[in-house]
């Protein structure tokens, strides 16, 4: 999942959560102009410093960049962990240039039962697993702030969603 976005990043690249710099390896370079990454961790930024040139920031307070600075915006399983991902999200919303893309692979509410499940055991789940709210409607997310899902696909019965985006019509002043 990670490999089939990572493959369609292009432009002035922002990544999300990048944590140790696992995604790095898997991107096209032919296709990257720029490469930033962002992750709240020091330590995640001091591991990652091999594979890609840095910039601290945390996407659930303001990103430390101009509005409309990325043609591409990635995301892979950090959503979840964010304190407010709806704020996240429109902070995407904000750095996307107007032709650009949110690309996303995260935790999802899955439907029917298993949502249900995921719901009863989300704070269990999210004590043991580093914070991460796996029961969150990604989509719903996306859209609130401001972004047009232009495809999503389920995987692992509806656990895990991958999303593609583009920036909606700038929000009324």
């Amino acid at each position: 999942m990670r490999a089939s976005i990572l493959s369609r990043a292009s432009g002035d690249v922002l990544e999300l959560g990048v944590g140790t710099g696992l995604n790095l390896p898997r991107y096209d370079a032919a296709n990257i102009t720029t490469l930033t990454a962002v992750d709240i961790s020091d330590g995640m930024l001091e591991l990652a410093v091999e594979r890609a040139m840095t910039n601290l920031g945390d996407a659930f307070r303001a990103l430390p960049f101009d509005d409309a600075s990325f043609d591409c915006v990635v995301d892979t399983f950090s959503l979840c962990v964010f304190e407010d991902p709806s704020r996240a999200m429109r902070e995407v919303r904000r750095v996307l240039r107007p032709d650009g893309v949110a690309l996303l692979v995260e935790h999802s509410r899955a439907p029917g039962a298993l949502g249900w499940y995921q719901d009863l055991t989300a704070a269990p789940v999210k004590s043991l697993a580093k914070g991460c709210a796996w029961n969150q409607d990604v989509r719903k997310i996306c859209e609130d702030a401001g972004l047009i899902v232009t495809s999503s696909a389920p995987s692992l019965f509806g656990t895990l969603l991958t999303v593609e985006a583009t920036p909606g019509p700038p929000p009324e002043a």
